[in-house]
């Protein structure tokens, strides 16, 4: 194995892990969603060794821009956006702000941990006054999957002008023995929700939902639902102000001859409560037999799901009815190729996107009215944000 495969192999274990057994088929195919974004990185390892390239996040908001959406919104497309990560030629993750127009890099954010080597997962608010973004960052990984000792999450600002600064711990972001992996933030920051796996073999993640001023923090169970089914989170948004908190995620059987229901958004409230998701609402479920959803976020007013599919035909991103959990709205198409990630912004209306068209080759972009506006610098993206 030469040093490039083992940079990459040391990210891959890092972020991906494996799920607590006993798993079915299609929990493996669930918790494989790392592992797609992983295997962008690897499609593009040769170039990424060659330069800098990182994880990137979204900053200011420029006038407004129309784009395919279920409310109105006077929030603009965002003027900067938290790019991808990926690997430095000395295996190092690097963290940028890029301009939405230009590529251009406008700054950066280390990790304030020493010996890391995990990829900080993110997480934007965005107002009109400016941005907030989260970002968390392991103290330590180790054992074979690797696993983070501890986790810390940290905010900062980006001004108007791309300027990256204050860069400070959470209130109540300390997490010891537990790995972050997802991360959603309220539009005005005020709420955090985690998805925290604890270090210890066998145990199925919490959600956190953690005050970022006050530090106070209460847990929704996520992995006992019904009949023996268990649920594992892999993407979180909040809704209504932050009033709802979504968990989207692939669900297991732990008990003898109990029936999977497949993939499922489920939905709670309020989400400052605390609880289990076995008491909240499901938004939609997709059989483990039809098309497999990537991911799903609730839009910020509740009223539909933004789902990245993978078909026969190609990957699309469509609009399901929150209420109704039917399909009504396909955003965007790929005939051919699979989509790794999306990351709509907070005010639902503009959705960064990331993938590979065709065989090979990688893009990165947003969609606007059904078409892939490309962003210029960075490659195909693991973690980002705007």
């Amino acid at each position: 194995m030469n040093e490039m495969e083992q940079q990459l192999s040391r990210l891959f274990n890092a972020v991906i892990g494996e799920p607590p057994r006993p798993v079915s088929a299609h929990a493996v195919r669930r918790r494989a969603v790392r592992r797609r974004r992983l295997s962008y990185v690897t499609a593009t390892a040769a170039l990424a060794v060659a330069g800098s390239v990182g994880v990137a996040l979204a900053a200011t908001v420029t006038a407004p821009h129309h784009q395919v959406t279920a409310h109105p919104s006077a929030i603009g497309r965002p003027a900067y956006y938290y790019d991808s990560a990926a690997l430095t030629k000395h295996g190092r993750v690097v963290n940028l702000v890029r301009s939405t127009a230009t590529g251009a890099i406008a700054g950066s954010i280390k990790c304030p941990v020493q010996n890391s080597f995990y990829l900080p997962i993110p997480a934007a608010a965005t107002t009109r006054a400016g941005q907030t973004f989260f970002i968390s960052c392991a103290r330590e990984i180790s054992g074979v999957p690797a696993r983070a000792h501890a986790t810390r999450i940290y905010q900062f600002t980006v001004s108007d002008r791309g300027q990256v600064g204050d860069l400070k711990p959470v209130a109540g972001g300390n997490l010891p023995g537990l790995e972050v992996e997802a991360l959603a933030a309220t539009p005005s920051g005020s709420r955090l929700a985690v998805v925290a796996q604890p270090a210890k073999p066998g145990v199925l993640p919490w959600i956190l939902v953690i005050n970022p001023r006050t530090g106070q923090r209460v847990r929704w169970q996520a992995n006992k639902l019904h009949d023996g089914v268990s649920f594992y989170p892999v993407d979180l948004s909040f809704a209504r102000n932050g009033g709802e908190l979504a968990a989207f995620g692939y669900t297991n059987c732990f008990v003898k001859g109990c029936e999977v229901p497949g993939d499922e958004m489920i939905a709670v409230r309020p989400a400052s409560k605390g609880g289990s998701l076995a008491a909240g609402r499901v938004i939609f479920s997709v059989s483990p037999r039809a098309e497999s959803p990537r991911q799903a976020f609730l839009s910020p007013d509740g009223r539909s799901a933004i789902v990245s599919f993978d078909g026969p035909q190609g990957g699309f991103v469509a609009r399901l009815n929150a209420a109704t959990g039917q399909q009504t709205q396909v955003v965007f198409r790929l005939s051919r190729g699979g989509i790794m990630v999306i990351s709509p912004d907070s005010s639902g209306r503009f959705i960064l996107i990331g993938g590979v068209k065709g065989d090979t080759a990688s893009f990165n972009g947003w969609i606007d009215h059904g078409q892939l506006k490309p962003l210029k610098g960075g490659l195909a993206p693991t973690f980002e944000a705007w």
